[in-house]
């Protein structure tokens, strides 16, 4: 079982739940596994981060950002992934979303698997799954707290975003 906290380092690969990393490189081994963990009424993860890399190529030549990260969250569970800058945390970040695709490895969202949709299909599972806030998270000035948050909800249709919007801020202490 991973660790709540995960510290990423430059240096360090991060693994967890080796039995799983075993059958990582097949995708229907892991799709199977994760039906299978369903099936059998344990719960599969929300999300799921196997054998996952980055690879960026600069004019030294090719940078490993991140190296084979392997990583699960529980339902109900909370992660935090720490590290000094320049570890990979954003980029970690942005493959779990969805927000970019890895060079190498899979991630799994509620059973989905990410990295085989695209971009339109990664766009509808944030849409439905995800909630991201950037480090510079960008809030329009002239909306107040509420507006902001309504704003996504409004934009998304089919929520009612005033109450919805207020519930969440209660949430977080600013209802």
């Amino acid at each position: 079982m991973p660790y709540p906290a995960l510290r990423l380092s430059p240096t360090m690969s991060t693994a967890g739940d080796a039995a799983f990393a075993a059958a990582a490189p097949n995708s229907r081994i892991a799709s199977r596994r994760l039906r299978d963990m369903v099936k059998n009424g344990t719960q599969a993860p929300v999300l799921r981060a196997v054998g996952v890399s980055k690879h960026v190529t600069s004019p030294e030549g090719v940078l490993a950002i991140l190296d084979d990260v392997h990583l699960e969250v529980p339902q109900g569970q909370s992660v935090a992934i720490v590290g000094p800058s320049g570890a990979g945390k954003s980029t970690l970040l942005t493959l779990l979303a969805g927000l970019d695709t890895p060079t190498s490895g899979s991630v799994w969202l509620n059973g989905t698997e990410l990295t085989a949709l695209d971009e339109d299909g990664r766009a509808a599972a944030r849409a439905r799954h995800v909630g991201f806030v950037f480090q510079s998270f960008h809030l329009l000035p002239s909306l107040t707290a509420l507006e902001n948050v309504m704003l996504p909800l409004e934009l998304a249709g089919g929520v009612r975003a005033r109450p919805a919007a207020l519930a969440v801020l209660e949430q977080v202490g600013l209802g």
